[in-house]
């Protein structure tokens, strides 16, 4: 367990037993994920992102318009861009390209060798969400109410498809766009969840939460996973929209789930955690302690982002794990338990 000293709103990224943490605070720490001792750290305008790994670069973004590229083994600074905006939007590296959104309204692709633009596009709409790459598209979705779909090799406009709210307001978009290879999942501020075709931009189907909506949705199973201010999660049918389960927990849900087998794991903004399962919504874990999004699965261990604490749960100890362990606890006490004498 190690402590940060800010809370961590969006979660980790890892790579070779090293995991790379963003604080709201400002912080860019790497961990060692088996002891959780800082291997380096920088500090710096306020972070609510994800960093992303690069080949031997680490690129981080900033609220105060910096993009920069550390080594990410020894955190020495290779380069910095400075835009003339907020930089919220978690930066996506795909080759020798990294991607990202400005509140400007300007979505960017950069080297990331060199930190030089190849090319920056207006989408007319604050973009504090992140992009998401399908092939050689890019998606992004704005506070305009607007969905952009370019080719991510020059820039060049595929299609934008602008969702109205009702007949005299647009949608706003803060949560980013989920793709499963054909459609496209995201939720508006004002608790609308679409899907589109990640084609042309058709609606496909269209529900609600019935509240604010923040966050990004989780994409497993042939299902979509979302909360809402409303104190529920609730899994959808990629597919058609329908509604397989709908729990209610409580609180209000702002960071995105994220899914790790048979079970989905999110956190509320009053500083609650859930292991719930996929196929029916039961909760089978809980934490108090957590805020935004939980953490992040790797091959062997669980990282949860709580609070401004990182912790690692070994694959042993992990909730699936747990679960299992007390499944066959349950069994055993049944098929040991002393027979009745018959009469």
């Amino acid at each position: 367990m190690t402590g940060l000293g800010s809370y961590i709103e969006y979660p980790p990224s890892y790579c070779g037993g090293i995991l790379y943490v963003n604080t709201f605070g400002g912080k860019t720490v790497a961990l060692n994920s088996h002891n959780g001792h800082v291997i380096w750290m920088h500090r710096g305008g306020r972070k609510p992102s994800t960093p992303a790994i690069a080949g031997p670069r680490l690129i981080v973004s900033s609220h105060d318009g910096t993009v920069t590229a550390y080594d990410r083994f020894n955190g020495r600074r290779l380069w910095r861009l400075k835009v003339a905006a907020k930089v919220e939007s978690s930066p996506v590296a795909v080759g020798r390209l990294v991607y990202f959104g400005a509140t400007d309204g300007r979505l960017f692709a950069v080297y990331v060798r060199t930190g030089h633009i190849k090319w920056a596009y207006n989408t007319g709409g604050r973009i504090n969400s992140s992009p998401s790459i399908l092939g050689n598209h890019i998606y992004i979705s704005t506070y305009a109410g607007s969905i952009w779909c370019l080719r991510r090799s020059d820039g060049h406009k595929i299609w934008d498809h602008y969702l109205r709210r009702d007949v005299l307001r647009y949608e706003s978009f803060y949560a980013s766009v989920s793709t499963d290879g054909k459609r496209l999942f995201t939720i508006s501020r004002s608790g609308g969840i679409y899907a589109l075709s990640a084609s042309d931009g058709h609606v496909i189907w269209r529900s609600s939460v019935n509240s604010w909506g923040y966050s990004t949705p989780a994409v497993a199973h042939g299902r979509v996973f979302i909360g809402g201010f409303d104190g529920r999660v609730r899994a959808l049918q990629a597919s058609t929209g329908r509604v397989i389960w709908s729990r209610r927990l409580g609180g209000r849900f702002l960071g995105p789930a994220f899914v790790a087998g048979k079970y989905v794991f999110v956190s509320n903004l009053e500083r609650q955690t859930y292991g719930l399962r996929v196929a029916d919504g039961k909760p089978v874990w809980h934490l108090k302690i957590g805020k935004y999004s939980p953490g992040i699965v790797t091959e062997r261990h669980y990282f949860f982002t709580l609070n401004g604490i990182v912790q690692a749960w070994h694959g042993r100890r992990s909730p699936q794990i747990l679960e299992l362990k007390r499944r066959k606890l349950a069994k055993r006490r049944v098929t040991t338990a002393p027979k009745k004498r018959s009469p």
